[in-house]
């Protein structure tokens, strides 16, 4: 589909990747058309969201007016992704989006490698499919930002992913205490 304004300069684009399986996970990128290179948000929603209610233009004005680009991404079953959801698939698909990035943004006229910045966020549940990928590629994100993140120890115990998050986790610590955020 062709991308809508939805808040004064936000472009709002839907689209999908392949995930693991070929099958496709939908997203949708909110455009800040003021600043190509803005840092880019990449958001994995909470279980009672979609990506597509982030195409608001209440919650587009808030990405607009702190200057970055929003890119929402869904779960298996949720949205226009295919599949039936599971939480060992949410961290699965997201690993494509990860790799499919550079091939993404071109399409979406963004520049690769791209000079703005990476952020990573996930809200509830989509804060372990944050920090699965920080575990996972630790080096591709700027910076985490967590939101109502559930304790997932015994889902990372078994999924064998638990020393990994919390070496990845612990790449923030010192700033973060050094932000004194209290």
């Amino acid at each position: 589909p062709e991308p809508a304004i939805v808040a004064g300069s936000m472009e709002a684009h839907d689209g999908s990747y392949a995930a693991s399986s070929g099958l496709r996970i939908g997203y949708v990128l909110l455009k800040n058309q003021q600043d190509a290179n803005a840092p880019v948000i990449i958001h994995f929603h909470g279980t009672g969201e979609t990506a597509a209610d982030y195409r608001s233009p209440a919650l587009a004005e808030k990405y607009r007016d702190l200057k970055v680009h929003l890119l929402v991404i869904d779960y298996r079953g949720y949205g226009w992704s295919g599949g039936e959801p599971s939480l060992a698939t949410f961290l699965k698909d997201a690993e494509p989006l990860a790799e499919k990035l550079p091939e993404l943004f071109v399409q979406h006229g963004l520049a690769w490698p791209y000079p703005g910045g990476l952020i990573l966020s996930g809200r509830s549940l989509g804060a372990q499919v944050a920090v699965h990928l920080t575990a996972v590629f630790p080096t591709l994100f700027r910076a985490l930002i967590l939101d109502s993140a559930v304790s997932a120890s015994a889902t990372g115990d078994r999924l064998g992913k638990a020393p990994a998050r919390s070496a990845a986790l612990q790449r923030w610590r010192k700033e973060l205490e050094q932000a004194n955020l209290e």
